[in-house]
């Protein structure tokens, strides 16, 4: 074989064995879930990956969640905080957290999000994901 793939956490990394008790080529390709299944097309060589997780939310539904929550917040305000309701739900509505920095929203339990990717394996693209 030319090389090995493997799966840690949330990340996939492809090891290319040059010669035995040579140091390892590693590349590290950073992916939206953890990924489950992973095959080789036979004809393409792309790589197809199964991800998910459990207690997560896909980007479709966070931004339906934050709109949802945005709404929630003008109509709790009072008449007289009308404004200021408005100002607040636009800066969360526009502000956007990374993740890697301040976590992911948990979605709750039997909540779970999944997507297939395929990948070039000679330069890291994703050619398409599926959510």
């Amino acid at each position: 074989p030319e090389g090995i793939v493997a799966i840690s956490t949330n990340t996939l990394r492809i090891l290319a064995l040059e010669k035995l008790g040579a140091v390892f080529n590693q590349v590290a390709y950073n992916l939206e879930f953890t990924p489950r299944k992973f095959v080789v097309h036979p004809e393409s060589g792309m790589m197809i990956i199964i991800e998910t997780d459990h207690n997560a939310y896909t980007e479709d539904t966070k931004t339906q969640r934050k709109i949802q929550m945005a709404e929630e917040m003008k109509e709790a305000a009072g008449e007289d905080e009308q404004d200021l309701a408005n100002e607040m739900a636009e800066a969360f509505l526009t502000e956007n957290l990374p993740e890697a920095t301040f976590g992911a929203p948990k979605a709750g339990a039997g909540m779970w999000a999944s997507c297939i990717r395929l990948i070039n394996p000679i330069d890291g693209r994703t050619i398409q994901v599926i959510n």
